[in-house]
């Protein structure tokens, strides 16, 4: 027995949702630069603020990259001869979800 489904939409509704899609890539780089820049400032280890406060997503050419811009910010990443690293950039990044990112993408933009 075949099956029918009937489906009514506000087309309106429907195509402007269809061109807010073509912004989702955008949005969604843009949301997890700002998400592992979010991450970071909260593992940055903090002195005086400076590292924490220098924590940015940032545009970069058609992508999205998260910037600490403090003159010590690569030492305190990778460490020195004197120091252990105290890493917050790399697990920041690696502690992001996916799915989380895709999920504010969609409610940005609507759906």
């Amino acid at each position: 027995m075949p099956i029918q489904i009937s489906i009514r939409a506000e087309t309106a509704a429907l195509q402007g949702k269809a061109a807010a899609l073509g912004g989702l890539k955008e949005a969604a780089g843009e949301l997890a630069a700002a998400v592992i820049a979010e991450r970071a400032a909260e593992l940055a280890p903090v002195d005086t603020g400076e590292l924490r406060g220098s924590i940015r997503p940032q545009r970069l050419g058609e992508g999205w990259a998260v910037v600490a811009s403090a003159p010590h910010a690569g030492y305190v990443e990778y460490g020195t001869s004197k120091m252990a690293a105290q890493p917050y950039l790399r697990p920041a990044a690696q502690g992001v979800d996916g799915e989380s990112i895709a999920q504010a993408a969609l409610a940005r933009i609507g759906f």
